[in-house]
């Protein structure tokens, strides 16, 4: 069943759904990737470049079926720039010699070969490495090599992995189904240390995995879905370091896994940048119907772009795409929508990067406005619903709510109101007022905080280092609450709001803020006050 499921995935996947399954194979023999292409209108070729174990470099250009004498023809002149540029990379030098490669997931058609000698014979004159060909069997020889170890050896998990080849990719990503199949193939769903026990099976069984969650996003990434795109490759680094930090292995020997993951969620949020630049507003399909779905897109997606905003600061500080970011920010912030706890670490990825972007009082106003909204929530109604409750689950009840109030009362889909009492429960509220007290605003506070006293400061503490970044701990670990003081001084405040304890946190997020951010996003509910602190405190500083 692995080989038809390889084979019929293999065959039917683009340039963009195999290209990240082809790095790892890739890094799985040595080769550290040194750039990966976005697929855009201007490329010159290259869309994979490596390093071997012999310091040798290798470009590879990857394309999609068969390669006819019509598809050569068309292919040439990339072809020629494929073999004949010298590699353009910051850390390469201009006249690097490398192996060129032209990579399909199809066939090589037999009149097609003599056009290729001609090729490698003018290489061989220019003094020029030949070009290697790689195609159908090559490709489907190594991901059945890598997968047969890890993928599905259980028929129900076969089922789970059938299910997401025909997964409709404009919908939202199956978080619960992809975790618990990827917890189970990578032994982190039980405390048992298992067949997994080493560096070299950990590492051969990350790659691995790796394919299981190419293959799982396939169709999201046809769809250009960038959203689930992110947040699958954003689990896979998080269970990569649970299993590591299991195993009690150093994180070092698996970064070129993890540097790849991160590769393609940088890129699929540059893609979502250039989407939304092109687009007048959020909505999908029919206004009429998006309407419920709307402020949940945006807070998602405007969440997302200030995490770039945020990251670009970190890595090459780029004016130009700083611009790019700052606008959609500006644009779109108003429409976003605070639903459920789940929803605020967008909102604080959107308040640090408008610290960043804006030097008035507007920050200030957005970070008020979410402690406002987690007050009246419970002054006003039945509480912001915690972070275990995505919006899947609240668009539902939304939709059945417009349905009674505004076509008839006894219209119902059958979905019954949440069960959990979130009146003046916050896992994130005391988080908030310390960024609050952070920013000096004594008598702002003073009026909001006898309603703040009411509430019960929630977060989770995990038994083991290396539950943090499982989905959940059934019978494991603590969730820890408290009151605040009615009474409490100015001074003790701002010392409280200062100080964090590093030792709550992996070493994983304290070394990489932004990927704090990201993991927060998608695992919302492992946030505490001393998480927020931590972030906020990276992120005042200049990045």
């Amino acid at each position: 069943m692995l080989e038809r499921i390889v084979e019929n995935w293999l065959t039917n996947a683009s340039e963009r759904s195999f290209q990240l399954p082809f790095c790892y194979t890739l890094q799985n023999k040595n080769h550290r990737i040194l750039h990966l292409t976005r697929h855009r209108p201007i490329e010159f070729g290259k869309d994979v470049i490596t390093i071997d174990e012999n310091d040798e470099y290798h470009a590879f250009q990857l394309k999609q079926g068969n390669i006819t004498q019509r598809v050569f023809t068309e292919l040439l002149p990339q072809l020629n720039q494929l073999c004949y540029l010298n590699l353009a990379h910051p850390h390469i030098h201009k006249d690097a010699i490398y192996t060129p490669y032209l990579v399909t997931n199809g066939k090589i058609d037999e009149e097609v070969y003599r056009q290729l000698e001609d090729l490698n014979s003018g290489l061989d004159k220019a003094k020029r490495p030949k070009l290697v060909l790689l195609q159908y069997d090559d490709l489907y020889t190594d991901f059945l090599e890598l997968g047969a170890n890890l993928w599905p050896s259980e028929l129900s998990d076969y089922k789970k992995l059938i299910e997401f080849s025909i997964l409709d990719g404009k919908e939202n990503f199956s978080t619960n189904k992809f975790i618990d199949l990827l917890e189970h193939q990578l032994e982190i769903n039980t405390d048992e240390v298992g067949e997994i026990k080493n560096k070299p099976s950990t590492k051969r069984n990350i790659t691995s995995a790796a394919l299981l969650t190419a293959f799982a996003v396939s169709n999201y990434i046809e769809e250009e879905n960038h959203v689930a795109i992110i947040e699958c490759w954003t689990i896979y680094i998080a269970q990569i370091v649970s299993i590591v930090n299991k195993l009690e292995l150093n994180i070092d020997h698996f970064k070129e896994a993890i540097e790849i993951a991160k590769t393609i969620i940088h890129q699929s949020l540059s893609n979502l940048l250039e989407e939304l630049e092109e687009r007048e507003d959020l909505f999908e399909g029919n206004i009429i119907f998006d309407k419920p779905f709307y402020n949940y897109r945006a807070t998602k997606v405007v969440g997302l772009v200030s995490l770039l905003h945020l990251w670009i600061i970190k890595t090459d500080n780029d004016d130009e795409l700083l611009d790019r970011t700052s606008a959609i920010i500006e644009n779109h912030q108003m429409v976003c929508r605070l639903n459920t706890e789940a929803h605020l670490p967008y909102f604080l990825a959107i308040y640090w990067a408008l610290r960043k972007i804006d030097s008035t009082q507007k920050p200030v106003g957005f970070l008020k406005m979410m402690i406002e909204t987690i007050i009246n929530s419970s002054k006003n109604g039945e509480g912001l619903p915690n972070p275990y409750y995505r919006e899947q689950e609240l668009m539902s009840l939304e939709v059945q709510h417009i349905l009674q109030t505004q076509v008839h009362p006894n219209m119902s889909l059958d979905i019954n109101p949440l069960d959990d009492d979130f009146k003046y429960s916050s896992y994130y509220l005391l988080g908030l007022v310390h960024i609050f007290v952070r920013l000096n605003y004594k008598q702002l506070l003073k009026f909001l905080w006898p309603q703040i006293t009411r509430f019960n400061f929630k977060h989770f503490e995990v038994s083991k280092s290396w539950h943090f970044f499982r989905w959940r701990n059934p019978g494991q670990g603590n969730e820890k609450s408290f009151l605040a003081k009615h009474t409490k001084s100015w001074k003790e405040l701002r010392t409280e709001s200062e100080d964090f304890e590093e030792s709550f946190l992996p070493n994983f997020i304290l070394s990489d803020p932004i990927f704090g951010i990201l993991f927060l996003l998608f695992f919302p509910h492992r946030v505490s006050a001393d998480y927020i602190k931590f972030l906020d405190t990276e992120l005042r500083k200049k990045l």
